[in-house]
């Protein structure tokens, strides 16, 4: 699972926000959204892209929101651009193709006979 966007509380049961992230395996944008505001450090140490402080009206999570479907596109953005330069970078490391030698030459049978001909030389 690899999710775009991780909503975290401070106080979870089992175990806190900071504990999830450090079990994941690849950070997503994470907002942490709590009644406390002593963590809001810690949170943007971790590289939260916001806090969200309890109670919070909807203009707040509006904007959020807006904040972070950009930033998420703009990540797309990015690997997707990552992805062209890696397949451009392998494309050009490929070695010229050879043109085959039956794609120079054309073959007629005449008489029983095979008779070759260099396309260079026939006249089209």
């Amino acid at each position: 699972m690899s999710p775009d966007l991780l909503f975290l509380d401070i106080q979870m049961p089992d175990m806190d926000g900071f504990q999830v992230l450090e079990n994941l395996n690849n950070f997503p944008t994470t907002i942490f959204v709590t009644a406390y505001d002593k963590y809001a450090l810690k949170a943007f140490e971790v590289h939260a892209v916001d806090y969200l402080l309890k109670p919070f009206d909807d203009e707040r999570f509006e904007e959020m929101l807006d904040f972070v479907g950009k930033q998420i596109k703009r990540n797309q953005t990015d690997d997707l651009s990552e992805k062209l330069n890696s397949l451009l970078s392998n494309f050009h490391r490929l070695e010229p193709r050879q043109t085959p030698e039956y794609q120079t030459r054309l073959v007629l049978k005449s008489t029983g006979r095979n008779h070759f001909y260099r396309m260079s030389k026939l006249l089209i």
